[in-house]
């Protein structure tokens, strides 16, 4: 993952609101982190949770159509935080 592809990933997802995805697909994904998704799997899923971790993001693979999504994760209101 390039520098600028790491931060144009990182300025979408901070503007992510409450249940919506950010949806890669196979392309979108080689772009942004350098692995194709149907190359190398456990690479690819690894470089994924990373940066879901990183950014706490919730993860969605979906291997049937060779995608990733990716969701900013909310307190409930009311929660205790």
């Amino acid at each position: 993952m390039t520098d600028k592809a790491l931060d144009d990933l990182q300025a979408m997802v901070e503007r992510l609101v409450p249940n919506a995805w950010l949806k890669l697909d196979r392309v979108s994904f080689q772009t942004y982190f350098g692995i194709a998704l149907d190359d190398d799997t456990k690479a690819a899923h690894a470089a994924a949770a990373a940066f879901a971790g990183r950014n706490s993001l919730a993860l969605h693979f979906d291997e049937k159509t060779l995608s990733v999504e990716f969701s900013r994760a909310y307190p409930e209101r009311g929660a205790d935080v």
